[in-house]
């Protein structure tokens, strides 16, 4: 436990709830992205309504349970040190790419009749940018996952001759 303390930097003095434990900040980071992936989750129960006509349900549930998800970093770097990481070199794009499709999907569905194509494809946009957002904190994460894909694209043939 001591090691991830000291991976996350000094999270009790930037932490947003530095009375907290360590332990109870994994807790609550974990709370919330648990639960914003069950709004996501519950949010595929109105997908339809993306089809139909009427997708506001749907956008504006997916889009909250992204925003919940995220803000579990705030039990553990809080908001001035996750802004600073969401502004790396190596995060930058993946950033306002992610940031800006959720802008992007509200806009859409609360003051813009677009067609529910382009909808879909802010959700996918939406959902690769945090996947991939997610995995530049994981050692090699990212390479996992271009590995992964040009797996699934390449029908799992191997690179070799």
């Amino acid at each position: 436990m001591a090691e991830a303390a000291s991976l996350l930097g000094n999270v009790k003095n930037d932490s947003m709830f530095p009375d907290l434990t360590f332990k109870e900040r994994m807790y609550g980071f974990a709370a919330c992205f648990i639960i914003g992936w069950l709004i996501d989750l519950f949010s595929f129960g109105s997908i339809f309504g993306l089809f139909t006509g009427s997708p506001t349900k749907f956008a504006i549930t997916f889009t909250l349970g992204n925003i919940v998800s995220l803000a579990g970093t705030l039990f553990l770097v809080g908001p001035k040190k996750q802004f600073k990481n969401m502004g790396k070199p190596t995060r930058l794009v993946t950033t306002i790419v992610y940031i800006s499709s959720m802008v992007a999907i509200l806009v859409c569905v609360l003051f813009l009749d677009v067609p529910p194509i382009v909808l879909l494809l802010l959700v996918i946009v939406e959902l690769c940018a945090f996947v991939w957002y997610c995995a530049s904190y994981i050692p090699y994460g990212r390479k996992c996952l271009k590995m992964c894909f040009k797996k699934t694209i390449n029908g799992g043939a191997s690179d070799k001759a």
